[in-house]
This record gives C-alpha cells, structure tokens and sequence, in this order.
C-alpha cells in the first residue's frame, strides 16, 4: 500500500473515544451530572475564603475548620464552590463533576 493511503492511528481504533451527542453535551452543560464536594480537614487551616466564596455548601466549626453543609451543590452554586477550591490555601477541598 502506497504511503499516503497508509492512515496511523495514534490510539487502536476501538479505543478511540467518539464524541458526544449534541443532546448530551447540551444536559451536561445544564447540569446533568451532580457534582460532590469534598473537604480534607486535616489539611484545613481554617482560612475562611471557602465560606466566604460558597455560604450556602461550606461552613467553618468552633476551631474554624470548614465543614460541608451540602456534599452535592446545586448548579448555580457550582461556580463558587469551583472558585472555592482553586482559592484554598491548604488545597484541602475537592470536587468531581
């Protein structure tokens, strides 16, 4: 076979990923999958910038450690809870969506 009919494949076919239905795309963007949040508190040192970005998921205890109020934000409170996380000192909250 000549060499430029000859196509490389970067990953075996069969593991390449399809893309997604617009219909799809579209449910995620809207919120489809929750998101969870998750806090570390041993990493925690009691900053406050989480609750200060996100009131309504985090909240801090007697020592000033933050605890979550809500494991699953809803959709609008999901930007905060993001911004939340990339402003951590201790890098102890994380999150999947």
């Amino acid at each position: 076979m000549p060499a430029h009919i000859r196509v490389r494949f970067r990953f075996p076919p069969d593991r390449v990923r399809k893309a997604a239905a617009p219909r799809t795309a579209g449910r995620l963007r809207r919120g489809g999958r929750p998101m969870r949040v998750a806090i570390e508190p041993d990493r925690c040192v009691a900053s406050g910038q989480c609750v200060t970005l996100s009131p309504t998921v985090f909240d801090q205890d007697d020592d000033g450690v933050a605890v979550l109020i809500k494991e699953q934000p809803d959709v609008p409170e999901r930007e905060s809870v993001r911004e939340a996380i990339r402003v951590c000192p201790a890098a102890a909250i994380a999150a999947t969506d």
